[in-house]
């Protein structure tokens, strides 16, 4: 201890006794000139803007419900078809109800980029007589770059401890107690990322809610009844009546297009018939005898 502090004693005045050298003023000098100059640099030329800092990307759900009355809900489901596709949506979900004698209703639930959101609400509103067209919005911005914070935190932790479990964990129990707790924060990140990515997807996909309701009530078409045997039996005499009938009639409207050809074809007949006779009737004379 003595030794220490005689040491210690002996390097104070040391210091103290000691004087600058050529070369320390002259790096001192150089410091004090640099400094100002190094405080001109950092401060604002007079007159010059701030950088401004890049602007946040909003994430805005946009959702709308749209009510119409129409004709006929049926005719109405290609229209609405037509016009998510030409907006490169989709439909999400698709339903119609409804009983005989009541009207029915068809809801459809539908996916459209937020840029085209407006125009495809317009196009949507002239397919019937509108009821009701409300939109609604909600910003959640805040929410969204907080998750991120929170998937970036847990990831930073999770690699921590699994750098602890690659290079300290010994003990089997510590190793068991690391991995159970990786575990807990893995699945922390996994919820995180599927929130994220569920705000992301609603923010550039608008929600429209399209319900129809038609004006009339719905007459279903009667089902067909299985015909009874006497029905049956009517059923095949008139066809096969209505056969005969039919050819009756193809059979006259047939003779009375032949009708200007007849003598014609009567001629053509006794001409044949008399050339018939005569060849039959040499045939049957003998070489030598005299014709009958």
């Amino acid at each position: 201890m003595s030794r220490f502090l005689a040491f210690f004693a002996a390097a104070l005045l040391t210091g103290c006794d000691s004087k600058p050298t050529a070369s320390s003023r002259s790096a001192g000098l150089h410091a004090e000139r640099a400094a100002p100059m190094a405080l001109a640099d950092a401060a604002p030329a007079a007159g010059a803007k701030p950088i401004a800092e890049p602007a946040v990307e909003r994430k805005i759900i946009h959702t709308a419900t749209v009510e119409l009355h129409v004709a006929n809900v049926e005719s109405v489901q290609p229209e609405v078809e037509k016009v998510v596709a030409d907006f490169k949506g989709y439909v999400a979900k698709s339903d119609i109800t409804g009983q005989a004698g009541k009207s029915r209703t068809a809801t459809w639930t539908l996916k459209v980029p937020v840029a085209d959101y407006r125009v495809a609400v317009a196009r949507l509103v002239t397919l019937g007589q509108l009821v009701r067209n409300s939109s609604d919005s909600q910003d959640v911005t805040e929410d969204f770059f907080d998750l991120e914070a929170r998937v970036k935190n847990f990831k930073a932790e999770e690699e921590t401890l699994n750098k602890l479990l690659k290079d300290t964990a010994v003990r089997l129990d510590d190793i068991l107690k690391i991995r159970e707790q990786i575990k807990v924060v893995r699945g922390e990140i996994e919820r995180a990322e599927g929130r994220l990515k569920y705000l992301g997807s609603m923010a550039a996909l608008s929600t429209i809610t399209l319900t129809a309701r038609e004006e009339v009530p719905y007459v279903p078409e009667a089902p067909a009844l299985a015909a009874s045997f006497g029905e049956q039996v009517t059923t095949r005499f008139t066809a096969s009546w209505n056969s005969l009938v039919g050819g009756l009639k193809a059979f006259v409207l047939w003779a009375v297009e032949v009708s200007p050809f007849l003598p014609f074809y009567a001629l053509g007949a006794t001409a044949g018939y008399l050339a018939y006779r005569r060849i039959r009737r040499a045939a049957r004379v003998t070489p030598g005898e005299p014709e009958a």
